[in-house]
């Protein structure tokens, strides 16, 4: 099992058994067997199946024990389903069990930090672990502590699971440690019937934040007693009600909106319980989105304290259509009671804290552009620089684009580097007095990240405002004028633009003077007729006759910019 062509994940096997005395005894391991029927099916644009199944006989039993992948378009997860079928024409009297064995843990090429997380407990991987559960409800997952990435989850849907790490000295050789062997009791079999559970593998990140804040003002939506403690962060102390519909207003929550990828889901559950007073009490969990509601999702409560399970809230009623980082921070969630309506009036319902659950895919992160975006006085040709991070650790290609052809082609490539700062020359940023726009595409083999635009202006920008809010058409006038000390005036001394053609500025726009100007001064003419003392460029729009057009903010349409000329 692998998310990238030169990580090495975990080595996984199905196995089958059946239970004796409440041990469970092997019957056949897949990677002990061989022959099997393969099936690829897929819609070569969404989704792709594969099954593998073979037909098998034990103690003159027949049966069919297939898994099956199935992985759609930009899944996060890959779903393995183990499958068994009786195709015997007689019932199969052994209470029968899946087993999946990792072992050769590798997540993110870390050495150790492994854990099991079940009902909310957390046992570590790296000591000899022999634990049943029974009517199991809610997802069990193994994490990297480290990476912070869950590598399997299973949703069991049948009533026993049960987990083993096998000694260190029952590691098999050659692998890297000792194996987590995940045991689903499946019950006997009658003839034609099937059985069959969903594992998901996570190629995923994911986070969780609690909400940190609830609505405290006097006539806010708050349960009745102490509802502060369903915010602090603790799941020792409860806020509580003994009202039917009480609801309080979980508003803020502890993700600070900063961008760690691809958000694929977003889940939220609680920790509460109901007193026990002869009458079932639950919660309703609405996330609330820029002040909308989603949908309602329900958690039965049992009268001691436990985690519901996660709610997926990702295409909610009122939900964003692609989620960004500030849509989790901006993440609001009403806690709702919901008394048994049969039941005795009085109860008293409990919740100490509401998480959310973000399961995301990183992603190249890009930064520090250089020159930075919107600079002015660059040379010609630039070096660029931009920098590069990826949170796995992966190598990455960088391809530099420019789009001063008229479309965004690549003028420059870095192949296979790690995290940094890498350089390419913009050799076709060749002109003074212009406007370059650029970008970097980043990828890392799995994922990609296409940057914003930047843009610089080789050489000093001249330009003229329209500081109003309409459209100015006029006439263009640029000249050189000299300051005439005798007469105390400036004179023209070279009339470089007199146009003649309607230009148009809009509203709030300006237009730059450099490309129009640039080159057309003599400056041996301004040097023999004028010589030495104070010089000006003077720019302005025109109406057609000769006066100078004014902005609705009553600004002239005109600006100069003023040097001195010495001759030694």
């Amino acid at each position: 099992m692998t998310n990238h062509y030169d990580e090495y994940w975990s080595h996984n096997v199905l196995m089958l058994g059946y239970y004796n005395n409440e041990v469970w005894n092997l019957i056949y391991r897949s990677d002990s067997l061989s022959g099997f029927n393969r099936d690829i099916d897929s819609d070569n644009e969404t989704f792709v199946n594969a099954t593998l199944w073979k037909d098998l006989t034990y103690n003159g039993y027949d049966f069919r024990l297939a898994i099956r992948y199935y992985l759609g378009a930009f899944d996060n997860e890959l779903t393995v389903i183990p499958y068994i079928k009786n195709i015997d024409d007689e019932d199969i009297p052994y209470v029968l069990g899946f087993a999946w064995e990792i072992n050769d843990i590798r997540v993110g090429m870390t050495p150790g930090g492994y854990f099991i997380k079940i009902n909310g407990s957390s046992f570590d991987l790296n000591e000899a672990l022999d634990l049943m559960f029974s009517n199991m409800t809610v997802p069990v997952y193994c994490w990297d502590n480290i990476t912070n990435e869950s590598f399997v989850c299973d949703y069991v849907p049948i009533p026993y699971f049960y987990i083993r790490e096998d000694l260190p000295d029952e590691s098999r050789d050659g692998e890297y440690n000792a194996p987590v062997t995940l045991a689903i009791r499946i019950g006997t079999l009658d003839c034609g019937e099937e059985k069959y559970t969903n594992v998901f593998w996570h190629d995923a990140c994911e986070v969780v934040y609690y909400f940190d804040g609830y609505d405290d003002m006097p006539s806010g939506e708050a349960w009745e007693i102490d509802p502060g403690l369903m915010v602090d962060g603790n799941i020792s102390f409860f806020a509580r009600t003994s009202v039917d519909g009480d609801v309080e207003w979980c508003d803020d929550n502890t993700c600070d909106g900063s961008d760690l990828g691809v958000i694929s889901k977003v889940e939220i559950r609680c920790y509460g319980y109901h007193a026990d007073l002869q009458s079932q009490a639950d919660i309703i969990l609405r996330p609330v989105f820029s002040g909308q509601d989603g949908y309602d999702h329900f958690f039965q409560t049992s009268i001691s304290g436990a985690w519901s399970s996660w709610f997926d809230i990702t295409n909610d009623n009122n939900a964003p259509g692609v989620w960004d980082w500030y849509d989790v921070r901006d993440l609001d969630c009403d806690v709702e009671s919901l008394k048994d309506p049969y039941g005795p009036p009085v109860f008293m319902l409990y919740c100490s804290k509401v998480e959310v659950r973000v399961t995301y895919t990183t992603i190249p992160v890009v930064s520090a552009p250089y020159p930075v975006d919107g600079s002015t006085g660059v040379s010609v040709a630039p070096v660029l620089n931009i920098t590069v991070n990826d949170e796995d650790g992966d190598l990455m290609n960088i391809s530099w684009l420019s789009n001063s052809s008229g479309s965004w082609q690549v003028f420059g490539s870095n192949s296979s580097v790690g995290n940094g700062t890498y350089h390419q020359t913009m050799v076709n940023a060749s002109v003074n007095g212009l406007w370059w726009f650029w970008r970097v595409n980043v990828s890392d083999g799995d994922n990609f990240t296409l940057s914003d635009v930047f843009s610089f202006f080789t050489g000093y920008e001249s330009k003229i405002n329209n500081s109003g809010s309409v459209d100015i058409y006029g006439y263009l006038l640029i000249s050189v004028q000299f300051w005439n000390t005798t007469l105390e005036e400036w004179v023209l001394a070279d009339d470089t633009v007199n146009e003649t053609m309607v230009r148009r500025v809009n509203s709030s726009e300006q237009f730059g003077l450099d490309t129009v100007f640039n080159g057309k001064v003599n400056t041996s003419y301004l040097n023999t007729s004028f010589g030495a003392g104070t010089y000006r460029v003077y720019a302005c729009f025109r109406d057609p006759d000769g006066d100078v057009l004014v902005c609705d903010d009553e600004s002239l349409m005109e600006d100069s910019y003023q040097f001195t000329v010495s001759v030694g």
